[in-house]
């Protein structure tokens, strides 16, 4: 994987509004995520984390305020190569589903149908160098329906990396996903960040798994209420995040 030589912030969100019909999801959101930061978005149920990243990566526009992506408005951004998105995990891939994890990877570069594809029977080295760096290369041609949660979620990891995203964005990605297969997602994302350098917004409802990786935490209910390293981040500002006192362990990884 390269890495992009930009200093511009990957996203920054100005005044961000945004409401479905009469119901407000998010309110007056400004915030910055710096290149090689990893921020973690916190916040309950219906607070508007996953509307705030859809609008970070266009899918979503603003009603007020803007988005800008490597300082472009993200209505003028064109370079969505240098976007990784994995979506949430809301249920594994079913036992019937036929694709090999080669397939998934592959699925990455589609980039609208080409002729020259039926003839092209080679692994990409695109996807070659993602299935490696995802720890995914050695279950390229089983069906990924064979596979665990955690090494599924690798693989959409991998599907993600083909273009060599600079700024990934993951919707509560360890979702359903045991103990050692969460160890191993947070393994891989610190190796992004620390040989790669990609930029990470990850949501996540697991606040001492991401407090002890995370550079900054956003929490989020509806209107940004806190964002600064996880060190700073207070009961009181914990308590209206989740609703009652919450105390936070910081889950240790090796």
């Amino acid at each position: 994987m390269r890495m992009n030589g930009s200093s511009t912030a990957p996203l920054v969100y100005e005044g961000v509004t945004f409401s479905y019909g009469a119901t407000p999801a998010v309110e007056d959101v400004s915030l910055t995520i710096e290149k090689g930061d990893f921020v973690a978005l916190i916040g309950p149920n219906g607070s508007g984390k996953t509307t705030l990243a859809r609008l970070g990566i266009g899918l979503e526009r603003p009603q007020k305020g803007s988005v800008l992506l490597f300082g472009k408005e993200v209505r003028h951004f064109a370079e969505w190569h240098r976007i990784g998105y994995v979506p949430q995990r809301t249920m594994a891939f079913s036992v019937r589903f036929p694709a090999k994890v080669r397939d998934v990877v592959a699925m990455g570069e589609y980039r609208g149908f080409d002729p020259r594809t039926i003839l092209r029977r080679k692994m990409s080295e695109a996807a070659e160098e993602a299935l490696k760096t995802a720890g995914v290369w050695d279950y390229r041609d089983r069906l990924i329906s064979e596979l665990s949660g955690g090494q599924q979620q690798r693989v959409l990891i991998a599907r993600a990396l083909v273009h060599e995203p600079d700024l990934l964005v993951l919707d509560e990605p360890t979702t359903g996903i045991d103990k050692p297969g969460q160890e191993e997602f947070y393994s891989l994302l610190r190796q992004l960040r620390g040989k790669f350098g990609v930029t990470i917004l990850m949501i996540s409802h697991d606040i001492g798994v991401v407090m002890h990786d995370a550079t900054k935490v956003a929490c989020i209910n509806i209107r940004l209420l806190s964002y600064a390293p996880h060190h700073e981040l207070t009961d009181e500002t914990l308590a209206r995040v989740c609703g009652h006192t919450a105390d936070v362990v910081i889950h240790r990884h090796r």
